[in-house]
């Protein structure tokens, strides 16, 4: 999976379980949010670190969509010890998480469009995909990717030139 992430320069991409603990990624994504680091859980990180709220527009949108998925997988995955923890720590950890959790929003969040206010490289409108990786027990490729042609696709192009081998 490394080799096919890494083949895609201008694209930041995450390979998640279904905890949203980064598995993988390719070098452009740690670029685009710190947070995209192997070990990292994404929600987590998006709940309580600070810097997330600063770095994503619409945040609080950001967390109900994050939040909806999650339940979608809890759905299916009734009785995960470890699914359930992580729903109650966040629960008791974070109000926009408790009150997005209590009002039952299911989604499977495949596709959309995604903003970032990044510190180096601007404000970026980048399209998100969600792949599911068959036969891998709830992994799923995410990746961000900007219109060819925009501002956001050459900041994104500086930031991938910039970024660091991982």
């Amino acid at each position: 999976m490394r080799w096919l992430i890494e083949s895609w320069p201008r694209t930041a991409a995450v390979v998640h379980n279904r905890y949203l603990d980064v598995l993988a990624t390719n070098r452009l994504a740690p670029a685009l949010n710190p947070n995209y680091r192997i070990g990292v859980n994404n929600l987590i990180s998006l709940l309580t670190d600070h810097g997330e709220r600063a770095l994503h527009e619409g945040w609080e949108a950001l967390c109900a969509r994050t939040t909806a998925l999650v339940r979608s997988m809890f759905g299916q995955r009734l009785g995960d010890a470890r699914l359930t923890a992580l729903v109650a720590e966040l629960s008791a950890r974070n109000t926009h998480f408790r009150d997005a959790w209590q009002r039952n929003d299911v989604s499977t969040s495949s596709s959309g469009e995604h903003v970032l206010r990044h510190p180096q490289a601007g404000r970026l409108v980048l399209h998100y995909a969600r792949l599911p990786l068959p036969g891998t027990d709830g992994q799923s490729i995410w990746l961000y990717q900007a219109e060819p042609g925009t501002p956001s696709a050459l900041a994104l192009e500086t930031l991938a030139l910039a970024a660091p081998v991982v």
